[in-house]
């Protein structure tokens, strides 16, 4: 239940801000917004206020808002369609296009001879056939009545293609521009609860309990003196002394606790995030692996929680630290050739470690180690500010690098993309960690759906962008059938897409059970 209502905040927020942003400026232009809608497909809900209709739909995966002059239609009654008539002061003020309906029998079924509701360069009229042909004029803000719903016509000077060129940028991207802002105020969030480390002190803010740190007894309140001998004195210190140790199966630490100082091994967690398993901090001075799914590299390879590395491309291995500089070596994510002791008996597994490029576009290290405390955090509103825009400049740059890597890089593919059905499931991880990890990952969502909405790509807002800037280059309209045309074409590809990520996500969950 918790990762239901964590993802449907979480893509909630970001969907209905981004929509938002098209429907403030839609609206501020003075563009007729016919529906906003959170989601797409058949309609759960909906309710009607002024102009709009406002409506949530089944399928979570985005939004719209229906603005006037998106389509090619400008009329949504056709020639020779019977329709039924209100007519007041000789003027139609509704087209009932619903001819069962009920409330309007008593009017007459008509025939559409000839119609024009956009009016571009003319009065709205429309010419209809029952015993004679008659030709009426129709108010410019009347409404079509259609089954369950009215909606208004759409003239010429309501819709998009009336307005300036930068207010159509406008109502274009104000809903990527919306995203963003939506990141920087949910980074800035978690640096209000979080505050900023304090890296000028070497005391110590949070021990992740049952981590090596407090394992060897560190709590929170105590205070770093040396790290191997080594004399600290700000978080600096203590974050260059481990990164030197990276690869060591134990250190000694003093600090100072409430009760004097103290000194003692700690046994630092090693990381190959290259491959995806961990040293088992338990049994520091053996080379038994832990930390293994079955989604990672290791996994996928063979390997198994608690098997133990013998040698490594035909050599044997004694020590931790030969291990890290193996995979630390493998820049280019080469095979690696590893045997393992699995219930007394030797298997080989050979492993292909992500290289360099693609791990250091998620912000990590090829292999690290932790001991799991983190500095203390002071509260700073300018720190908080600056950290909203921190978190946004890295989280773009992380989307850019994965974008690099999918056309660059043959160690990832769209097959490791996240859809609906991943993005749930990652959802509902990081809410059992917290509401502030909760709000980070919508920060970083939204970078996410930002970036993808402003890529030059048919059926996008980037995509509408690209046309945009050849109508305001060339000086000339382009023919809107053929921009809805590949707009269409980009939308069932992108369908395509998503269906096919879905289906990935749903394999690869299935699997994990296996």
């Amino acid at each position: 239940m918790l990762g239901i209502l964590a993802f449907i905040f979480v893509i909630g927020l970001i969907i209905t801000i981004h929509e938002l942003g098209h429907f403030y400026f839609a609206k501020k232009a003075g563009v007729l917004c016919h529906e906003f809608s959170f989601g797409m497909g058949p309609v759960l809900w909906q309710t009607k206020k002024g102009e709009t209709i406002y409506s949530i739909r089944a399928i979570p995966i985005g939004g719209f808002v229906l603005m006037a002059g998106e389509d090619v239609e400008t009329s949504m009654i056709k020639e020779n369609q019977e329709v039924r008539l209100l007519i007041e002061n000789n003027i139609v003020t509704k087209i009932i296009v619903d001819v069962n309906n009920k409330k309007y029998q008593h009017l007459d079924i008509v025939k559409v001879i000839d119609v024009d509701l956009y009016g571009k360069d003319s009065d709205l009229y429309v010419v209809v056939k029952d015993d004679e042909v008659k030709r009426y004029s129709v108010k410019r803000d009347g409404f079509y009545v259609f089954k369950n719903q009215e909606l208004m016509f759409s003239p010429y000077e309501r819709s998009m293609e009336s307005k300036s060129p930068s207010e159509r940028f406008m109502a274009i991207f104000g809903g990527p521009m919306m995203n963003f802002i939506l990141a920087l105020t949910a980074f800035f969030i978690v640096g209000l609860v979080t505050g900023t480390p304090d890296m000028e002190s070497s005391k110590i803010g949070n021990v992740v309990e049952d981590g090596p740190a407090y394992v060897a007894g560190i709590r929170p309140g105590d205070e770093i003196i040396s790290i191997n001998g080594n004399e600290v004195n700000s978080w600096h210190d203590i974050s260059r002394e481990l990164d030197s140790l990276v690869g060591e199966s134990a250190i000694i630490v003093e600090w100072q606790a409430e009760t004097g100082k103290v000194a003692e091994v700690v046994f630092p967690e090693i990381t190959f995030f290259s491959a995806g398993f961990t040293s088992n901090p338990e049994k520091p001075f053996e080379l038994i692996i832990s930390g293994i799914s079955k989604q990672t590299v290791a996994g996928k390879a063979g390997l198994l929680n608690d098997d133990k590395i013998i040698s490594i491309n035909g050599e044997e291995v004694f020590l931790w630290s030969e291990v890290t500089d193996v995979f630390k070596n493998n820049i280019s994510g080469e095979l690696i050739e590893l045997t393992v002791e699995r219930d007394g008996k030797l298997v080989d597994i050979d492993i292909t470690p992500y290289g360099k490029e693609v791990i250091d576009s998620q912000g990590f290290d090829l292999v690290d180690s932790h001991v799991s405390i983190s500095p203390i955090h002071k509260f700073s509103l300018f720190a908080s500010v600056r950290s909203a825009f921190t978190g946004t400049i890295n989280s773009v740059k992380s989307v850019f690098s994965t974008i690099s890597l999918l056309i660059g890089n043959d160690q990832v593919g769209i097959k490791d993309l996240a859809g609906p059905v991943g993005i749930y499931s990652l959802t509902s991880k990081v809410a059992t960690s917290g509401v502030t990890s909760l709000i980070a990952w919508l920060g970083l969502l939204s970078v996410n759906i930002g970036i993808l909405n402003i890529l030059p790509i048919p059926a996008l807002d980037g995509g509408r962008l690209i046309f945009l800037g050849i109508e305001v280059i060339t000086k000339k309209k382009i023919n809107r059938k053929v921009e809805n045309t590949i707009h269409s074409i980009g939308y069932f590809a992108l369908l395509a897409l998503i269906a096919f990520i879905t289906w990935n996500d749903i394999v690869r969950i299935i699997s994990s059970f296996r």
